[in-house]
């Protein structure tokens, strides 16, 4: 196995020296575990406790499993522990897992962030943000390695940091690779028809999204740019293709594997202040894996020093791996990453191959549909903002529209599931405070950044459906919409003060 590999005695590929040292993995568990926590006490999970009474919105197989998460949601959260001690409890076994990483420490969080996770996919499906560090936790409980040697903080040779940073290197290459590869199965013709510069003004129309003021000042102009020169618009395209794709070379060739991770870093900042998204975690991700961090520190020691640094073999690491440990060595990370697309996928293992989009222009979006309240102040209606979702971040805001398309398409017999998943959403608003939870303001960025609103939307008796004719522009600004009420999301709920006022609206609007 080891030839097969093109490893030489020390468990090196010769000339590359690609191996990871065990102080590569302990910075990279930092990193990782660090922006984990980070992400997972900036949301606001504490919807869970008033959400397990009701039908779950999003399905995972299979069935069985599907059926015991979703069945045992209350006895977790109303009855063992409430989601913010939940929450608490994985960020201190994480913290754990950085100072002392033990399997047995490994699995614990694991099971913590799955059953968090898990619950969170019932309400909002997967966000890549806290699933993505399961799986690494998961192939460092899997790796056939001695953790205390692979993960020491030393700067040494060593073949089981080798194998375990081989894992985690050819699971990260792969997903990557997958959503190169689910852009071209998208659209062969991706990079010339995907128009990066159209989000910029249809934001607003596709997910609610007001950006800050410091955002739109970066993402005005790069939009601009894009629509006014399209090669740029495509050259843009082709550096995420590019990128994406170097990562399957990652693994072997060490002047990618470098690279790869500092543009991926870029690539996700670009994207970042040109549209608010952000992936946070797989930032963390990209960088802890890519970088060799104990042969930067030789060669910085070679340059301060003037001398060559000598090698570093680890004499305490005495017996090798076995074939049937090398195997799993590549067997795991593989299958986790290229089996969900063959449609054998559970949480935390999702499928990767769904990262095909476009964005259409503002003249392709004639009709939007959306939740909203009356302004009295200035007589109109304002849609449900981006930042009121807690743990749900934009697909709260962005399921609701989908459901209220299909009920106003439907008017004659809407589904109730519809209606029920509508209200549902709905009763998991949060305050205005709630989000952020521990770190407030200082909280780390949604998936999409979004401009936080002004008006408390924990008053659900008060939504109407809305359907919105979009108000075409010829310059490149988020759009305009001109609302109209087409019923009330909870009428069972109906005072004479909102009937009135529903009515009031209805007639003020035609």
């Amino acid at each position: 196995m080891r030839n097969f590999l093109y490893l030489n005695k020390d468990w090196q590929w010769p000339r590359l020296k690609l191996a990871h040292r065990p102080i590569d993995i302990r910075i990279f568990i930092i990193l990782v575990f660090a922006a984990t926590i980070y992400k997972c006490l900036s949301k606001d999970f504490s919807a869970l406790e008033v959400l397990c009474d009701r039908a779950p919105i999003y399905w995972f197989p299979p069935n069985w499993l599907y059926n015991l998460v979703s069945s045992a949601q209350c006895g977790i959260y109303q009855e063992a522990i409430d989601p913010r001690s939940l929450q608490l409890v994985v960020a201190v076994l994480l913290l754990l897992c950085i100072a002392f990483p033990k399997r047995l420490l490994f699995a614990s969080a694991f099971l913590a962030l799955l059953v968090l996770d898990t619950s969170g996919f019932l309400w909002r499906a997967n966000m890549w943000d806290l699933d993505t560090p399961l799986v690494i936790l998961f192939i460092l409980i899997a790796a056939p390695v001695r953790l205390q040697e692979a993960t020491a903080f030393r700067n040494v040779d060593n073949r089981h940091s080798a194998a375990l940073g081989l894992m985690i290197i050819l699971f990260v290459s792969a997903y990557y690779f997958l959503a190169f590869l689910s852009k071209l199965v998208f659209d062969p013709a991706w990079v010339l028809n995907v128009n990066i510069g159209n989000y910029y003004s249809i934001s607003t129309l596709m997910h609610g999204q007001q950006m800050p003021g410091w955002l739109s000042f970066f993402a005005a102009p790069i939009s601009n740019l894009m629509v006014q020169y399209a090669i740029l618009d495509d050259f843009a395209a082709l550096v995420v293709l590019i990128e994406q794709f170097l990562w399957i070379l990652a693994p072997f060739i060490l002047f990618i594997r470098y690279h790869a991770g500092l543009f991926s870093v870029a690539y996700h900042l670009f994207v970042f202040i040109a549209t608010g998204i952000m992936f946070f975690t797989w930032t963390a991700i990209a960088l802890g894996i890519s970088i060799p961090w104990g042969r930067a520190w030789d060669k910085y020691q070679e340059w301060k020093t003037g001398q060559m640094v000598k090698a570093h073999p680890d004499g305490s690491a005495n017996t090798g791996l076995a074939n049937w440990q090398w195997s799993i060595v590549l067997a795991v990370p593989l299958a986790i990453a290229f089996l969900p697309p063959l449609g054998y996928w559970m949480p935390p293992f999702y499928n990767y191959m769904q990262f095909g989009w476009r964005y259409p222009s503002m003249d392709e979006i004639k009709t939007v549909y959306s939740v909203g309240r009356f302004d009295r102040e200035t007589n109109e209606f304002k849609r449900f903002p981006l930042n009121h979702g807690g743990f749900i971040e934009f697909r709260h805001s962005n399921t609701m529209d989908i459901y209220v398309r299909s009920i106003l398409n439907n008017e004659g017999s809407p589904a109730i599931t519809d209606i029920r998943g509508l209200q549902t959403l709905l009763i998991a608003t949060r305050k205005l405070d709630a989000d952020g939870w521990v770190f407030g303001d200082f909280r780390a960025p949604d998936h999409l950044v979004s401009e936080r609103g002004t008006t408390d939307m924990t008053e659900v008796e008060n939504f109407y459906l809305l359907r919105g004719t979009v108000i075409s522009n010829t310059e490149n600004r988020p759009a305009e919409v001109r609302w109209e009420a087409c019923g009330q999301v909870f009428p069972e709920r109906q005072t004479a003060e909102t009937v009135e006022l529903y009515d009031t609206c209805k007639s003020t609007l035609r």
